[in-house]
């Protein structure tokens, strides 16, 4: 895991590092972003895991803090804990080369 500080989706200025990660459980890193189609495809599924007791904790990556915040109020948050990487630099660390950029 790349060495990082982003803030809390929901709180900003409350920030954590790469050791929130390393609970001694495991856990699902879901990258996400309220505009990517596959995202809202999956977002059911991730709840499911979480009521079967998976802990997830989501990247909410390149995207605008108050809709992305709107998203997850209107769909049920999954996540124990939402991080917030706006300028996508850690989901380009985790691999985002695959990740599609935000549409103009």
């Amino acid at each position: 895991m790349p060495v990082f500080r982003l803030e809390s989706l929901e709180q900003p200025g409350k920030t954590f590092d790469q050791w929130v990660l390393y609970s001694g459980s495991p856990l699902l890193l879901n990258v996400w972003a309220s505009w990517r189609p596959t995202c809202r495809a999956e977002h059911q599924y991730l709840y499911t895991l979480a009521s079967q007791g998976v802990q997830i904790v989501g990247m909410n990556y390149k995207n605008n803090r108050q809709k992305a915040v709107n998203w997850l109020n209107t769909l049920v948050n999954p996540y124990e804990l939402s991080l917030y990487d706006g300028d996508g630099m850690l989901g380009l660390d985790l691999g985002g080369g695959t990740v599609r950029r935000k549409p103009s």
